[in-house]
């Protein structure tokens, strides 16, 4: 990919904006689309150029780079409007986002047919990694097409991993996020267990910190519980919607996810309970809650 393609990217959320940012620093014409026009003022200022309509971002983009929230906004923006589909002919679509295996693997045979070449980027890594440019990015698909857009990969992160085929980054993507939401769960109920024995929560948390249990991780995670802080890095909404493909692609190939499927429940009441904004680590309330 030389400087003078134009890469287009739909989705200025919290991941898509950084990212998009990133890619404008690095040199690269960028073109940018979101429903919401004002949360493109960001990349605007940076140079991008913004587009009015999913017809024209498509029509001027070279390579299309997908950072929506799920299928339904896919479909809205790739097939909602015919014209908008065939600006995209000889060209190729990357998501970056996170959706199941099995959309994935149909939006290959879709977009062949109309001449668009597919392939998957998601990425592994929250808001913070999106603004450095050190997400790793899954990449699965044709090789020879990955390889071109390898200036667009290192561009958002530090690493690129090829899976293999498609669906194979969503699969790698999803099941990355099943242990990770995983793990603020069982921290949760940890750090509830301590709580309700009458020890100390921030002793405990010095205890896994200083152990063989300590990460990077749980260390960008531990203020966020001791000091009830639940500003999103990753929302509960987002954990949920990853254990809603989890469930679904178990139910599809036969895998055995038990903790996933209580997880998924565990989840799914936090957006019940009105946490579906807040950060993940914001389960530890639905624990706290009084049984019904």
């Amino acid at each position: 990919m030389n400087t003078h393609c134009v890469v287009g990217v739909a989705g200025m959320g919290t991941m898509g904006t950084p990212m998009a940012a990133n890619l404008v620093r690095c040199g690269l014409q960028v073109i940018v689309y979101n429903r919401t026009v004002e949360k493109t003022k960001p990349l605007a200022d940076l140079g991008a150029r913004v587009a009015a309509t999913p017809r024209e971002l498509c029509l001027v983009a070279d390579t299309l780079i997908l950072m929506l929230a799920g299928p339904q906004a896919i479909d809205e923006v790739l097939f909602t409007d015919a014209g908008t589909i065939a600006s995209l002919k000889g060209k190729t679509v990357v998501n970056m986002g996170t959706v199941s295996p099995a959309y994935s693997r149909s939006l290959v045979a879709r977009l062949a047919d109309v001449g668009v070449h597919y392939v998957e980027g998601p990425v592994f890594g929250s808001r913070r990694p999106a603004e450095q440019g050190a997400l790793v990015v899954l990449s699965a698909g044709e090789a020879a097409l990955l390889d071109t857009l390898q200036p667009v990969f290192d561009a958002v992160g530090k690493k690129t991993v090829f899976c293999g085929d498609v669906p194979a980054g969503m699969a790698t993507k999803i099941a990355t996020n099943l242990l990770i939401g995983a793990h603020v769960e069982a921290l949760a109920e940890a750090l509830h267990f301590i709580d309700k024995c009458g020890a100390d929560p921030a002793t405990y948390m010095e205890v896994v910190l200083a152990g063989p249990l300590a990460s990077d991780f749980y260390r960008m995670k531990a203020p966020k519980f001791l000091h009830r802080e639940f500003s999103p890095q990753a929302s509960n909404a987002r954990v949920a919607e990853t254990f809603d493909y989890v469930v679904e692609t178990a139910s599809q190939t036969g895998a055995s996810v038990p903790v996933s499927t209580v997880n998924h429940r565990l989840y799914r009441e936090a957006i019940d309970a009105g946490f579906g904004d807040e950060d993940m680590c914001a389960i530890i309330k639905v624990l706290e809650a009084p049984a019904q």
